[in-house]
């Protein structure tokens, strides 16, 4: 199949009109398969057929494909001409042999069309099975941004145009955000205009890309899809996680003078060089008092932070004068194995205690206001 096959008795409307009326007309397409062509005895226009008929398989399979143009000229659509019924044709038939092999092989298969929201659930369902951490928030995520714009569209039929319509737009809209509008009010998130807001819109772009080629990709193993894969060709932004630059501002060198003040005020070593360390990589707390010394690479000067937010890994880059005072601290201090800031009873610093130490530094250095810990 692939070129248009001639048939002397149904590729033009003239003779099609001889043939006898309520009677089912055939020609082969390929072995088993069949383009039909039946017209009613009322003498009204006939109707297109795909016939899979298949005795080995014990397949006898019938689908209407549209309207015979005997009268009205094709538009692709509703009526068919013979190469249009049989591109149709044709189309069914590798539908339905998929579907056969996925019977065959005791999978369950989807009626109607096979959507992004039905690839989206089979993608998390699996990595749900395979203890992939994260799992709720890559769902909330996809919700908010890929299915919202995505979901009702059939697989089969996606375009490259389309994703890469969905991905440019993706870029350009603004930053969502989890303040609740009051009554009336207008969001005022204005469009990204600066290049770093650019470069924060496409990475999440790329990110959101990178989520829904993996749904699709596994659509695709699971033979739930066509062979066609355009996803693939879709291209992600570029330079979009380079590392940036850029002075601090009046505001940031007062408020880095605050934090030295801040840090001079801890009373204990094992505190002090905690809040060093959240301070200088940006760490939550939650992420530093689960640090074991193994995650501090030396060789490589990063900081290896395990099981993070979205309980997914990271690396953190760290300087030479960090590590520096890692370094003493540890030699100091020798909190228990494996953890790099342990209480006395051997576990990981309490979160509440850190607080309180945190708190009570404030106050000796005569802060009012401090970050949320």
């Amino acid at each position: 199949m692939g070129r248009t096959k001639k048939s002397a008795t149904l590729d033009n409307r003239s003779n099609r009109l001889k043939l006898d009326l309520g009677i089912r007309h055939q020609t082969p397409l390929a072995a088993g398969f069949y383009l039909a062509y039946r017209r009613p005895r009322s003498g009204q226009a006939g109707a297109w057929l795909a016939r899979w008929k298949d005795m080995g398989e014990k397949v006898d399979k019938q689908s209407r494909l549209g309207d015979a143009d005997d009268f009205t000229d094709a538009d692709g659509i509703r009526i068919l001409n013979y190469a249009q019924a049989q591109k149709k044709a044709e189309d069914w038939f590798k539908e339905a042999v998929k579907v056969l092999a996925l019977e065959q092989g005791g999978e369950v298969v989807p009626i109607g069309p096979y959507t992004v929201t039905d690839a989206w659930a089979d993608y998390l369902a699996d990595a749900r099975r395979r203890g992939v951490k994260g799992v709720k928030i890559m769902d909330q995520t996809a919700k908010a941004h890929i299915l919202s714009a995505l979901g009702d569209l059939h697989v089969g039929k996606l375009t490259r145009k389309e994703i890469e319509g969905w991905h440019e737009a993706f870029s350009q809209a603004p930053r969502r955000t989890s303040r609740k509008l009051r009554e009336g009010e207008q969001p005022e998130e204005p469009k990204p205009r600066t290049q770093e807001e650019i470069r924060a819109r496409r990475d999440s772009a790329n990110r959101n890309l990178s989520n829904l080629k993996a749904a699709l990709n596994y659509a695709a193993e699971q033979r739930k899809t066509t062979d066609a894969a355009p996803w693939r060709e879709v291209k992600p932004f570029q330079k979009t996680t380079s590392q940036r630059v850029r002075f601090l501002t009046v505001a940031e060198q007062r408020n880095r003078v605050e934090i030295q003040r801040l840090l001079g005020e801890f009373t204990t070593a094992k505190y002090r060089m905690f809040f060093t360390l959240i301070y200088a990589t940006g760490l939550r707390s939650n992420e530093a008092r689960h640090l074991e010394t193994r995650d501090i690479d030396s060789m490589q000067q990063v900081i290896h932070v395990r099981d993070g937010k979205g309980g997914k890994d990271r690396l953190v880059p760290m300087n030479g004068k960090l590590y520096g005072l890692l370094r003493a601290y540890y030699k100091q201090e020798q909190p228990a194995k494996p953890w790099l800031f342990a209480s006395k009873a051997g576990n990981p610093i309490c979160a509440e205690t850190a607080r309180r130490a945190l708190l009570c530094a404030a106050a000796a250095s005569g802060l009012e206001r401090i970050a949320h810990v």
